[in-house]
C-alpha cells in the first residue's frame, strides 16, 4: 500500500467526504483495495491447495522410505546371514569366498 492510499484511508471522515474529489478519490482507492484483496485471497487459496498436495506427496515419500529401509533391513539381515555361513564352507572348499561360484550358478539357474 502506497503512502498516498495510506494518508487517503487516514483522513479523518469529513476531510474524505467533504468535496465530490475526494469522495470519488476515496471510492477509486477503495476499490483498488479490495481488488488487491480479492486477488490475495485466490493466492491463499492456489497456496493451501499446493500445500496440501505437497504434504500428501511428502508423507507418501516418508512411507516410501520406510518401506525401502524395512526392505535394506531384510536384505542385510539376509546377507549376515550368509556372510556367517559362507566363511566356513569356503574354507572347505579350499576358496577364500564362495562369491564366484554362487553367482555362475544363479546366472546358470542352478539352485539345489
Amino acid at each position: 500500500m502506497s503512502e498516498i492510499t495510506r494518508g487517503v484511508i487516514g483522513m479523518p471522515y469529513e476531510m474524505a467526504m467533504g468535496t465530490e474529489i475526494s469522495r470519488r478519490q476515496f471510492h477509486a482507492i477503495a476499490r483498488e483495495l479490495f481488488a488487491e484483496n480479492e486477488s490475495l485471497r485466490g493466492s491463499c487459496k492456489a497456496m493451501g491447495s499446493d500445500m496440501g498436495k505437497l504434504t500428501r506427496e511428502r508423507n507418501s515419500s516418508m512411507a516410501k522410505a520406510e518401506r525401502l529401509k524395512a526392505e535394506c533391513e531384510g536384505l542385510r539381515a539376509d546377507a549376515e546371514r550368509y556372510r556367517w555361513i559362507e566363511n566356513p564352507f569356503a574354507g572347505l572348499f579350499g576358496v577364500t569366498s564362495l562369491d564366484k561360484y554362487i553367482d555362475a550358478a544363479m546366472s546358470k539357474g542352478e539352485q539345489s
